[in-house]
């Protein structure tokens, strides 16, 4: 057996050195929290690519749900702003709840809530410690994320269904009059605008609602005549316009999807013309396929996912698109989709959230919801966050 000397003055020595250094053993260490991935924009990012990464599959279990406003109304509309989320909270705007509500991420607890009569269908913009959205009253509204206090608001004159989206300190978004907008997103003053072409021929259409992607100084979005056009962000000139609609005499001609960028494609569908991926530089069609929509897509890097009104969802071949697969809801209308990790997520307008392998299809879960959902959910910090048609928040892990 080893035996320590302890007069020996060498281990004296080596024990008073030793007391001298600091000691762990009883302290906590501090470790920094990486904040999460925030997501600010409507389908995430500025060209709205509805991507998340993450090795976590989601079981869709309810961590919390709550009514936006208590009690019921004779009339339910659909809910279909999509939420925001930063900084741990999640921002929901909404019909019924008439405005936009900020809540803790983590439990449900509301922090604030900004009043707007006519209800709010746009999803919300997180830019710059603030919150844009438009309003069913004609207004762009700035409001300070972590108040909710107003710092500014323009009036378009119309209602404004799409989401406005940020980039170099401008507030893009357009108008359900065919207006595309750029305002300065501290001030609120107007720095350009693009009148699009109008719904002429079209026997019926959709209320616009595609939103401006960015990409590398441009913006590219969809009109009610059925046209895709590509703008020059700090300027407004036009650089190229694409017309994806048949013609005159058609249904729903308008584009109301938002455009995806995807590198050096554009990827947009239209209800009138089918599912299309451009070429970005100047607009020609790469390939189309068949499906009838106006949901925005998700990608990845070999597939393509997009939702067909009559309750299918594809996922194409990204170079070719040719189909690789393809599932029917239960019964409604699918959301535009979400990739989450290796699945992907979407609701249905009438009754479930849906969590299928992108790779093939399968259905992995889903989970019921009074009402379906109209809105595409959001991933952010591990948690599913979306609204019903009932106009319940949902937080699902």
């Amino acid at each position: 057996m080893l035996s320590i000397n302890y007069s020996s003055p060498i281990v004296f020595f080596l024990l008073a050195a030793l007391s001298f250094l600091p000691s762990c053993a009883h302290k906590d260490v501090k470790v920094e929290e990486i904040p999460a991935k925030p997501w600010s924009f409507y389908q995430s990012g500025i060209r709205h690519d509805g991507y998340v990464e993450t090795d976590i599959t989601p079981s869709l279990g309810i961590k919390w749900m709550k009514p936006v406003v208590a009690g019921s109304r004779p009339y339910a509309p659909q809910e279909y702003a999509s939420p925001a989320a930063s900084k741990n909270v999640v921002y929901f705007a909404s019909l019924r709840g008439k405005g936009v509500s900020a809540y803790k991420a983590k439990t449900g607890e509301l922090i604030w809530h900004f009043h707007v009569e006519k209800g709010v269908e746009s999803s919300p913009a997180i830019y710059e410690n603030k919150l844009f959205f438009g309003a069913n009253d004609g207004y762009i509204y700035s409001v300070d994320a972590a108040s909710g206090k107003l710092v500014w608001r323009y009036n378009a004159g119309v209602e404004i269904l799409s989401s406005p989206i940020a980039e170099g300190g401008i507030l893009f978004f357009t108008a359900s009059n065919d207006i595309l907008y750029a305002l300065d997103s501290v001030t609120g003053d107007v720095l350009w605008r693009y009148k699009g072409g109008s719904r002429g021929g079209g026997i019926y259409s959709i209320r616009l609602t595609s939103s401006p992607a960015y990409n590398d100084g441009m913006i590219y979005v969809g009109f009610s005549d059925g046209s895709i056009v590509a703008v020059v962000a700090f300027d407004g000139s036009i650089l190229w316009k694409k017309k994806l609609s048949k013609g005159r005499g058609v249904r729903f001609a308008d584009i109301d999807a938002s455009p995806v960028i995807d590198g050096n494609v554009i990827l947009v569908s239209s209800y009138d013309s089918g599912f299309h991926a451009l070429d970005i530089k100047n607009g020609n069609t790469l390939w189309k396929f068949d499906a009838r929509s106006s949901s925005t897509p998700s990608y990845d890097n070999t597939r393509v996912y997009i939702t067909d009104s009559s309750g299918k969802i594809f996922a194409l071949d990204k170079k070719s698109g040719a189909m690789q697969w393809e599932y029917v809801v239960d019964e409604g209308v699918p959301t535009s989709t979400v990739r989450v990790g290796d699945f992907l997520l979407f609701g249905s307008s009438h009754n479930k959230m849906y969590l299928l392998k992108a790779d093939s299809g399968e259905l992995i879960n889903t989970t019921k919801a009074s009402s379906g959902f109209s809105a595409s959910p959001i991933y952010y910090d591990e948690m599913i966050y979306a609204i019903s048609n009932a106009g319940y928040i949902y937080a699902l892990k």
